[in-house]
């Protein structure tokens, strides 16, 4: 039997094999999920010194052209010991796909409310934990979260304008 790898190094079918599986079969790995929805935020935290994974997991399947948007909660802000210009920031992201966070956010006329702080809050979850949250408080976020993650980073303090 021969075995082929395919250049790109990624040797699930699932992630590369047209032939085999349609458009919706192909998936993007759980890792570039993870790194795309956290790359969308990093603009808006700031020069990130170091970072520390607490937890991350990937919830929903993704397929490549799907769009995939990141909602950012903070937990808490505290002041690094001994270091005055930098601050530890505990965050916890949600990787969101296909959906307008604008209208979901309730930043437009008629959208359909808020994203519930139970799904930031607490302990990790399983998907199914998630879904049912979705289900119940927020449909719009129903099947669409595609990851979660938690974090803590330290950065430096953001420049205070008088």
């Amino acid at each position: 039997a021969v075995v082929s790898t395919q250049s790109t190094g990624v040797t699930n079918p699932h992630h590369h094999h047209v032939v085999r599986y349609t458009d919706t079969e192909i998936l993007v790995p759980g890792p570039a999920v993870v790194a795309a929805m956290v790359s969308n935020s990093e603009l808006d935290l700031g020069e990130v010194v170091h970072e520390h994974y607490t937890c991350h997991e990937n919830i929903n399947k993704v397929n490549p052209g799907d769009m995939i948007s990141t909602v950012t909660y903070i937990s808490s802000v505290e002041p690094v010991p001994s270091k005055e210009h930098l601050e530890m920031v505990t965050v916890r992201h949600l990787g969101v796909k296909n959906t307008d966070l604008e209208h979901l956010l309730g930043d437009e006329i008629g959208s359909e409310g808020r994203i519930t702080s139970e799904l930031f809050t607490g302990v990790a979850k399983k998907p199914a934990d998630y879904e049912e949250i979705c289900a119940s408080q927020c449909p719009l976020l129903y099947r669409k979260i595609v990851s979660q993650a938690t974090r803590n980073i330290i950065r430096f303090k953001p420049v205070e304008v008088e």
